[in-house]
């Protein structure tokens, strides 16, 4: 194809993993790739929204393995990096003050990102000689149904997704030998504070975060960028 001597033309660079430090080479993206991630980023549909996303890593990145077991992060990491060889380091965004006047304020993407939250699974204590362990959400627990992250009932279902280990006094319980609803029964049986246990974990989930200042009226101000419709402007 004609396209192939272009795309075989293009400069290779390299890049790590968050979470497992595993280095990666990709390409940048294609025009016909951005417009298809700007069309993605528009919807409401998570999954659709994910799964473009994938797509487009599969695309560009040339020895990446299995990308539904990747973490979140990993995934905003990635698509990051494409970004930042792709258009561009720096992306501009405009605030509006209080009196509708526009402030500008950029951000680096080389240089003022930063993965907030920690890895690796947790292990909870809830008492009474019971303990369970969660890990963090991963691409895969996306990518089956919808997912709106203001919805409680789906937000459980990620939760027991995560749950991966029960244990009691006499044994190790695997959670995957057992069904998403019967996990998310156990969530639901636990008492107020166990419950605040989880969810300090899940508020830990690692996530790519930047907070910008800037001036209004005299005054120093804070806005914080999170998640990549923030990013990818």
């Amino acid at each position: 194809m004609l396209s192939d001597m272009l795309i075989g033309s293009l400069p290779r660079y390299e890049t790590k993993i968050p979470s497992s430090k595993k280095s990666l080479t990709f390409r940048p993206f294609l025009v016909r790739d951005e417009k298809t991630l700007l069309i993605t980023l528009e919807t409401s549909d998570k999954k659709e929204t994910i799964l473009t996303l994938i797509n487009l890593i599969k695309n560009c990145y040339e020895n990446i393995e299995d990308i539904n077991e990747l973490y979140m992060s990993d995934l905003e990491h990635l698509l990051l990096e494409l970004r930042s060889k792709s258009i561009g380091d720096v992306v501009d965004f405009g605030v509006i003050s209080n009196d509708g006047s526009e402030i500008d304020v950029s951000i680096n993407l080389s240089e003022d990102i930063q993965v907030v939250g920690e890895y690796g699974d947790k292990e909870i204590d809830l008492g009474n000689n019971i303990s369970c362990k969660f890990r963090h959400p991963k691409v895969k627990d996306f990518i089956t149904e919808n997912f709106d992250e203001n919805n409680p009932d789906d937000f459980l279902k990620i939760m027991g997704k995560c749950l991966i280990e029960i244990t009691n006094k006499e044994e190790t319980i695997n959670t995957e030998n057992y069904s998403i609803q019967e996990r998310i029964d156990f969530i639901e049986s636990m008492n107020k504070k166990q419950f605040e246990s989880v969810l300090d974990h899940f508020s830990n989930t690692p996530k790519l975060v930047t907070v910008k200042t800037y001036i209004e009226d005299g005054e120093e101000k804070q806005i914080r960028f999170e998640g990549l419709k923030d990013f990818f402007v």
